[in-house]
């Protein structure tokens, strides 16, 4: 350890303000190898500047050996902020957020029982979440997307039909974000492909992707921006081909929301995200039906996307059950599109029912009021 801090010229202990030989042993049982965080350079959101060898493996180490519960939020909470205190000081991860200086830094990190952390700044008491600190606590670099956009949103759950009968009473229910669909779809209704989509958008103000059928540039390119023109939520779908990337950079530069579909590998998703696309759509339920794990491609293009600071949106499509659902939320995916019947299955437990019929059957029992 000595000959390595000295090799770098005393880089760990004048970063983190460790004095005497083995002070970094010491104080940090255990840790093998320094791991990096991310550092701000001026004019830039966040961006990787270079290497710093900070302890995010050994806080992690640290708060499991001593807060073994993770759902002791205020014993993870002080545990941590006192580490922060000690190792990460004034040179902690940085934050970007709207109205706020770049300069604004996190004091402390705060596990939760998912998979996010709580960064929360003395400045600002409200905490906001990162879920690309979980990178960090485990040794790598912090996910420039999260942080660059502030605070995290909720995964958004769109309804992958045409159906307007289906789509009005998912809205109903309150859960509606937004809307996918697709030629199959829209050839199910019976019905031409403009009329369906002006009327879900009169339905859903969320976003609606109206996808185009022609697959040559100049085909794509025309029926994009006719397609952008019913509606200001319509986002066009592209499929992802090399024609596609071409249209998809064009209406980007245009202000045009762009969905680029029928994705099936996290370097197509790259691509799609250097074009500038506003939606990624890896259809899990087609790779599983070859033997892939299809959620397995998401958490790739996620880690990508993270390690980067792209800022297109995943869209898990092709969803065929609650499962696929349950793991896009824990891996902290953008969107969920799934179709109505997956929908009532989320909704069903067999449990409740055999809870309310319980309770129903009670409520008899109970005496009128004379």
């Amino acid at each position: 350890e000595g000959a390595r801090r000295e090799a770098r010229g005393g880089a760990e202990d004048e970063l983190l303000g460790l004095e005497g030989e083995g002070a970094l042993q010491d104080d940090l049982p255990g840790l093998a190898d320094p791991c990096s965080v991310l550092e701000e350079p001026e004019g830039a959101g966040v961006a990787r500047e270079r290497p710093r060898p900070v302890l995010a493996q050994a806080v992690a180490r640290a708060v499991a050996d001593e807060v073994p519960d993770v759902r002791d939020e205020r014993g993870l909470g002080v545990k941590l902020a006192q580490l922060g205190a000690e190792l990460l000081g004034a040179r902690g991860p940085r934050r970007v957020d709207q109205g706020r200086s770049k300069d604004d830094e996190v004091d402390r990190i705060v596990r939760t029982p998912g998979p996010d952390c709580l960064l929360v700044s003395d400045d600002d008491p409200e905490p906001w979440s990162c879920h690309g600190v979980r990178t960090l606590v485990r040794g790598g670099g912090v996910d420039k997307r999260a942080v660059a956009h502030g605070k995290s949103a909720a995964m958004q759950l769109f309804i992958d039909t045409a159906d307007v009968q289906e789509i009005r009473e998912a809205a109903e229910l309150g859960v509606l974000d937004g809307v996918t669909t697709n030629p199959s779809l829209v050839a199910k209704t019976g019905r031409p492909m403009r009329e369906c989509l002006e009327e879900i958008c009169s339905i859903v103000p969320g976003p609606v992707s109206g996808e185009v059928l022609a697959t040559d540039f100049d085909g794509m390119l025309a029926e994009a921006r006719e397609l952008a023109a019913i509606a200001p939520n319509i986002v066009v779908k592209i499929p992802l081909i090399r024609d596609g990337l071409r249209v998809v950079k064009i209406l980007t530069d245009e202000g045009i929301k762009t969905n680029v579909t029928l994705c099936f590998s996290p370097l197509q998703a790259v691509l799609a995200a250097k074009a500038g696309a506003t939606y990624i759509s890896p259809f899990v339920g087609r790779l599983d039906d070859i033997g892939h794990d299809g959620m397995e491609i998401v958490e790739q293009i996620l880690e990508i996307y993270g390690n980067y600071g792209y800022e297109t949106k995943v869209l898990v499509a092709s969803v065929r059950s609650p499962n696929h659902v349950l793991t896009a939320l824990r891996m902290g995916a953008d969107v969920a599109t799934i179709p109505f019947n997956v929908i009532g299955q989320l909704i069903k437990h067999p449990l409740t029912d055999v809870g309310l019929a319980r309770f129903i059957a009670d409520a008899a029992k109970i005496p009128s009021a004379s």
